[in-house]
């Protein structure tokens, strides 16, 4: 018998689509946006890899000279970080890892970034308040 995941509930579809296209004029209001985020929820993301709008092939044109260090990435993905800790016990076997994950892009106007992608369904429950 052929176990298929499950399917996201009503409540992460509903996350996504917020999520989805949201638009941000800087890194940092992204960055104090996303960890409140992330806290009320009781997850954590890491950077699995970005690309800085500096390294852009555009990033000496006008105007997005000038924005490159308020908008400081041109492409960031984030994933889930399961931080569930097993403190040298096998309360938890080996896990895949979590397929949550987050993109961030640079706006076709190159003037924000914006959230294109995400995946929020979570293989593991919330991580610990602490």
């Amino acid at each position: 018998m052929e176990l298929t995941e499950p399917l996201p509930s009503a409540a992460v579809q509903k996350e996504e689509q917020e999520l989805l296209d949201r638009t941000f004029f800087s890194w940092a209001e992204f960055s104090r946006f996303f960890d409140k985020w992330c806290q009320q929820r009781l997850v954590v993301f890491s950077v699995k890899s970005s690309t800085r709008v500096a390294r852009s092939p555009w990033a000496n044109t006008p105007p997005l000279y000038r924005l490159i260090h308020v908008l400081k990435y041109s492409y960031v993905l984030l994933v889930c970080k399961d931080v569930r800790m097993p403190n040298k016990s096998t309360a938890w076997p080996p896990q895949p890892s979590c397929p949550a994950f987050i993109t961030v892009k640079l706006s076709p106007l190159r003037d924000r970034l914006v959230v294109t992608e995400c995946q929020l369904t979570h293989s593991h429950p919330a991580c610990p308040r602490e």
